[in-house]
């Protein structure tokens, strides 16, 4: 008989268990199904950590989604949610949310030997901050040749990244000592000067007791140092009046380098002026044409709109 009792108490406790498991899974699934709204926190911007920690605040869980480049938003940041800030969700439910990878990162090609600006070109192809330039004499690379850049060739940068490049200024000039040359002729003078690659700038003097064609005056002095390409100012008295009107031939070669220029060729006589050549020369390319040789004009070279040579012919 204590047996049935107890029997029938176990199957009372047993029944009672049950029912109070339920009870409590009913009570919980009720709490999360139908618990108070929440109103969904605003976490865009913060870090990831800080993110967790304000959602599980207002009992909501943070599930990340991944991560995105993003321009402007440092690593690590949230950058999106959903739902979005203000919206309403029952508590324990589940905010996804996207991280910033930060700034797209592209690998820098190599310029050095580009022209400067084929290597500006380059560039532009990414979204870098400005492109400072620093020219420096060079053996190996030809003047307006790309010799280093910063950042280097296969390093990673980043939008809005200054970028520094070192150019080519070519050999570097080398000086010289002016030597004398007042007494001789202009055609002398030219024969002494040209392997320097000088820019005569002539003025006419009347005076007659040196002869025609002379060279009077000069700067720099004698002894002074001149690099290649310097100007040369000469005084050179006037040429004879009877000076022969035949066509002479004029020899000329346009400055090393590596771009084309703009070519003008021009003589000038009493105000006159008559354009003889006109067009694009390629580096150290020679220029042979016929000039007027009145003894009373002036023939004058320009490269890309300078005047690099003036000559009385």
């Amino acid at each position: 008989m204590s047996g049935m009792k107890s029997f029938a108490t176990l199957s009372i406790g047993f029944a009672l268990f049950v029912c109070l498991t339920g009870l409590s899974g009913w009570i919980t699934l009720m709490i999360i199904t139908t618990g108070g709204d929440i109103v969904i926190p605003d976490v865009i911007g913060e870090d990831l950590k800080t993110g967790i920690g304000r959602l599980q605040a207002s009992r909501l869980y943070l599930v990340l989604d991944g991560e995105e480049f993003h321009g402007e938003a440092p690593r690590g940041v949230i950058i999106a949610q959903n739902p979005v800030p203000g919206e309403s969700r029952k508590a324990y439910s589940s905010v996804r949310v996207i991280l910033s990878a930060g700034p797209e990162r592209v690998e820098m090609p190599d310029l050095r030997g580009f022209g400067l600006r084929q290597a500006q070109q380059e560039i532009t192809r990414f979204d870098t901050g400005p492109c400072r330039e620093y020219y420096i004499y060079h053996t190996d690379y030809a003047e307006g040749e790309v010799i280093a850049h910063i950042p280097g060739p296969h390093e990673i940068i980043v939008p809005g990244a200054e970028i520094s490049v070192m150019v080519s200024q070519g050999n570097q000039p080398v000086p010289y000592r002016m030597p004398d040359i007042i007494g001789l002729t202009i055609d002398e003078t030219r024969g002494w000067m040209d392997p320097f690659q000088s820019r005569f700038e002539l003025t006419i003097s009347n005076r007659r007791e040196f002869g025609p064609g002379i060279v009077i005056d000069q700067h720099p002095a004698p002894g002074n140092p001149v690099k290649i390409g310097d100007p040369i100012r000469l005084t050179v008295t006037a040429e004879e009046t009877g000076a022969s009107n035949v066509p002479s031939v004029f020899t000329w070669h346009a400055p090393p380098g590596f771009l084309n220029k703009s070519l003008i060729i021009t003589y000038t006589i009493n105000g006159n002026s008559e354009v003889l050549m006109e067009r694009e020369v390629a580096p150290a390319e020679e220029i042979v044409l016929h000039v007027p040789n009145t003894g009373r004009g002036v023939l004058e070279i320009t490269l890309d709109g300078e005047s690099i040579f003036s000559e009385v012919r």
